[in-house]
């Protein structure tokens, strides 16, 4: 009789440290392969031993709270997942979106952060302005790690805010390595001060996104940053007064800077301007919906360019700068001839 073939499993031909090496190609910051690695551990116990041996697959979490509340069992869950990544540096996004109805414990933020504040690499918060507050738990946390902070929130009700200078000093002193951060809000109330404890000589990337943001503050984080890379300002609602102190300010000069992407009000754009050098700009976007006028803009764009020639911008935008003008904006593309991209949208 003919014996029986039974083809074999991959683990009785490739050699565990293979299939190993085959599993940390598994991006652990995609949201579509978050729950992978226990999708693999449940194959078979092999599978589950070498899943369980690659702690690099177990780096991050992506917490979505959007019908149910974060119970104590989702949480020790969480621990768990965590405690198979042996100690490397971490990941963290939570997105909350519950009814108005629903609550969180003032709780869930310190029990969630504070077990693996001290190896995050990157902490990413997404949650409705009533639950902000709920942040504030952190108090005793440091991130001596952090390289990424997203903090956004919309405005789901009329919850009073605690402002982010109600964080203690030394909440982010130890993030020497933070370089990338993004603060948005759609709430009207806004969060933001130019007095937070961030270590802004550290970032690289920059996105601020409040409605209640002055020029006068936007001006003073534009300055501290002084190894911006890429920055994205955004200044909604009325215009402000600008107001950035006795006297002018204080020249401010970016060598590293490449992408700055302006949504600024009429009537601060040359005060903004007036202490800045951007010598290695290479894109330039500035947008405001209100009608604010070339000659406005222009002559701001080429008081930049005299102080310090712009040496290669290849992309400008312009976007509700109106039809009154010109001449300033023609002189400002005259001095940047590099200029491959133009968009100008009155």
């Amino acid at each position: 009789m003919s014996s029986i073939y039974r083809p074999k499993v991959i683990h009785e031909i490739l050699p565990f440290e293979v299939i190993s090496l085959a599993f940390s190609f598994i991006d652990p910051n995609d949201p579509e392969s978050g729950t992978l690695p226990t999708r693999l551990s449940l194959v078979c116990r092999t599978w589950r031993d070498i899943a369980l041996d690659t702690a690099h697959i177990w780096t991050c979490v992506h917490v979505e709270v959007r019908k149910r509340v974060l119970t104590q069992e989702l949480l020790v869950s969480i621990r768990k997942w965590l405690i198979n990544s042996r100690g490397l540096p971490c990941r963290l996004h939570l997105e909350v979106s519950l009814r108005r109805s629903h609550e969180l414990p003032l709780s869930l933020f310190s029990d969630l952060i504070g077990p693996i504040a001290s190896r995050l690499e990157v902490l990413s918060l997404r949650v409705p302005a009533r639950f902000l507050n709920g942040f504030f738990e952190i108090k005793p946390f440091k991130f001596p790690l952090l390289e990424s902070f997203t903090f956004r929130f919309s405005a789901d009700d009329n919850s009073p805010l605690v402002p982010l200078t109600s964080l203690p000093p030394t909440a982010f002193s130890e993030s020497t390595s933070l370089h990338h951060l993004d603060l948005r809000t759609s709430s009207k109330l806004g969060f933001f001060s130019s007095k937070t404890i961030f270590p802004w000589h550290t970032i690289t990337h920059l996105k601020i996104n409040d409605p209640t943001i002055s020029a006068s503050d936007a001006l003073e984080v534009f300055c501290l940053s002084t190894s911006l890379v890429h920055c994205e300002l955004t200044m909604k609602g009325w215009p402000y007064s600008f107001t950035p102190g006795i006297g002018a300010p204080a020249p401010c000069i970016h060598l590293d800077l490449q992408v700055l992407w302006l949504d600024i009000p009429r009537g601060v754009i040359a005060p903004f301007f007036r202490p800045l050098s951007l010598p290695k700009l290479q894109d330039l976007r500035i947008e405001k919906k209100r009608d604010w006028g070339f000659n406005e803009l222009g002559r701001a764009l080429v008081a930049l360019c005299t102080r310090q020639p712009i040496e290669g911008l290849k992309r400008f935008e312009a976007h509700g700068v109106g039809n009154s003008g010109t001449e300033p904006l023609v002189e400002f593309l005259g001095l940047n001839p590099a200029i491959e991209t133009l968009i100008i949208e009155a």
